[in-house]
């Protein structure tokens, strides 16, 4: 292209001599005469225009500094674009950044910092500008916790879309499942996911996760032995979280729970969350990266990409697809073959995906899902399960052993209902006391603090009560341009003091043994929790919420029955990430740990 264009510029200058060499260049003019009489073409003359090779190079430079210029005066421009215009979000209330460089991003993402948060919120109302890099112009956001404000983020889900981020991340590694597809695609994957999650298929679930319950209590018991001894509640929970949605989600053991699991699939599913997590910052360039060319070209970038987190994630991705496809393959042949077979299977058929599968084989053409989707279903669930699960009850356990006089009290109501026996399905979602518990470290403790939407275009975005701009005008309502990052703080809908009281931040279980206060159960919160934001809402929000809720209270009705929990002399430190989690050492690398004293119910006087 550049040796095109240099031809080009010479032919424009047939006539130029510089004079000052001979030419290595000539342009070479044959003028042809016809003899009108004997038809003979001859050569008239040769003409031989020069260009100087000092004028030709500098034709090269020139030529070759203006396409060297071009995409980087088209950069410099949008970036001054972005410094000689505002925003309407710059009058939006917020704390004054820490830096230039980094805003307040630094310390909002801080890994131990969970003071600054609620300060924020506390000090500044529920709609925060939190200002992002180089001057507040990269990366900033809204952070939201109005109630009519999230009310509209919730209800126009196209508009507020899911962050291209997460689905990025989600379609690359697990798939084209639930959590990685917006729009028509997105509602036609839940509905056909929907009936597994209904109350008639939980019951069914019910003795399932008892038998799972039932071996993370021997295996503990056995660590334990007759005195009280450290346990680590992360190790034991994710192990408990894992075999969960192994048997009731997929069918499927991962870990007997007796020894230590060896499972490939399983432990590959177990390392993806720690991966993805090591790549935080990495993470945002991907939107950016999965435009590059075709994915066969991406696909190649990616094999030789110079990050061994990367690598590891790539073959983490490549061993969790095999693994799920396996086992999906395996799954529906069962299935073809008849309830016989099926009934032989770890989850008698009585699984998510088996309820998927049945489904999907009788649905329309138009809604039936292809091996692909299910597969990336199966992926979805596995992943989002685990450590979401697993995180609140190490949060429970903790917060139980802290409060000795709760735990006590709940064991009490456990062991009475219990009377030696496992709980219906409705018994044990009906205890209220465990009821009040599981609501109150829910709400507090959510696994996500905070969910993020890009928005797709211009909008309007109403309050429930005004806020004071930076300019001192009232606002009832903010314009929010497309391409703006909105965080709906789910912890702080939780914890919002004009809702819930000044003793929002407390753990108290017994406030749900009484009626809510009107502030609560008026404010109109569009959680699929009632009253809780905990699990999001509307469209996207958590579909396994009441398998999560039938998960915990199972777990811990049997574990409570069994073993008392109280605190070693170390400090717990809680780390924040996508899903919290615990460790015992705050360092910059942190491991998830959460040490407790185990002891048996049995030695307590």
């Amino acid at each position: 292209m550049l040796y095109q264009a240099v031809q080009y510029l010479i032919c424009v200058f047939p006539d130029y001599d510089a004079g000052l060499c001979p030419s290595p260049k000539a342009l070479l003019h044959r003028k042809r005469v016809q003899d009108r009489n004997s038809n003979i073409i001859i050569e008239d003359e040769l003409l031989r225009k020069t260009i100087s090779p000092v004028f030709f190079f500098f034709i090269v430079d020139m030529f070759a500094a203006l396409l060297l210029c071009t995409p980087l005066v088209w950069l410099a421009w949008k970036v001054l674009r972005l410094y000689l215009t505002r925003s309407p979000l710059d009058n939006v209330p917020g704390p004054p950044r820490a830096s230039w460089l980094t805003g307040n991003l630094e310390q909002f993402f801080d890994l131990y910092d969970w003071q600054y948060i609620d300060d924020i919120c506390d000090t500044y109302g529920p709609v925060v500008k939190i200002q992002g890099a180089f001057g507040d112009k990269f990366l900033s956001f809204l952070y939201v916790f109005d109630v009519k404000a999230v009310q509209e983020i919730v209800k126009q889900g196209d508009v507020y879309e899911e962050s291209s981020v997460f689905l990025s991340l989600v379609s690359t590694i697990l798939g084209p499942g639930l959590a990685a597809t917006t729009g028509h695609v997105h509602r036609r994957q839940r509905k056909m996911l929907l009936p597994s999650f209904s109350h008639s298929r939980l019951r069914e679930m019910t003795p399932i996760m008892y038998g799972v319950a039932h071996k993370l209590r021997d295996a503990i018991a056995a660590k334990v032995g007759s005195g009280p001894t450290e346990a680590d509640m992360v190790y034991w929970m994710g192990r408990a979280a894992l075999e969960v949605i192994g048997q009731a989600g997929l069918g499927y053991s991962f870990d007997p729970l007796t020894e230590d699991s060896h499972d490939l699939l399983g432990s590959t599913v177990k390392k993806m969350f720690p991966a993805i997590y090591s790549m935080t910052f990495s993470r945002l360039l991907l939107p950016y990266l999965l435009k590059i060319g075709t994915p066969k070209i991406r696909g190649w970038i990616a094999e030789r990409f110079p990050s061994r987190r990367l690598q590891h994630i790539r073959d983490l991705k490549t061993t969790l697809r095999a693994e799920m496809g396996k086992l999906f393959y395996a799954k529906k042949a069962a299935i073809e073959k008849g309830d016989e077979v099926i009934l032989q299977d770890v989850g008698e058929g009585k699984d998510i995906l088996s309820i998927l599968l049945r489904s999907n084989m009788q649905a329309s053409e138009a809604d039936r899902q292809t091996d692909e989707e299910v597969i990336g279903h199966m992926a979805n669930i596995s992943f989002a399960a685990i450590d979401t699960s697993s995180t609140l009850l190490v949060i429970i356990v903790q917060l139980l052993a802290q409060r000795p006089d709760v735990q006590s009290k709940l064991r009490q109501e456990i062991i009475e209902s219990r009377q030696g026996g496992d709980l219906t399905f409705d018994e044990l979602t009906n205890l209220p006391y465990l009821h009040g518990v599981y609501c109150e470290s829910l709400r507090l403790y959510p696994g996500a603090m905070n969910i993020f939407r890009d928005v797709q275009s211009d909008t309007v975005m109403p309050l429930s009560s005004p806020i004071t701009g930076k300019d001192g005008k009232l606002m009832s309502e903010i314009f929010v341009p497309a391409g703006s990052a909105i965080c709906v703080a789910l912890r702080a809908c939780n914890t919002n003091k004009e809702i819930w009281g000044e003793d929002a931040y407390e753990w108290i279980p017994e406030r749900w043994l009484r009626p809510l206060p009107e502030t609560v159960t008026n404010a109109d919160m569009p959680g699929i929790l009632p009253n809780l934001m905990s699990f999001l809402g509307g469209g996207r929000g958590c579909i396994g919420y009441r398998f999560a809720e039938l998960e915990t209270k199972t777990i811990l009705s049997v574990l409570l029955e069994s073993f008392s929990f109280s605190l070693t002399d170390t400090d717990i430190h809680w780390c924040k990430a996508d899903v919290r989690f615990p460790t015992m050492k705050k360092e910059a690398k942190p491991k998830p740990c959460m040490l407790l004293k185990v002891e048996p119910v049995s030695r307590q006087s």
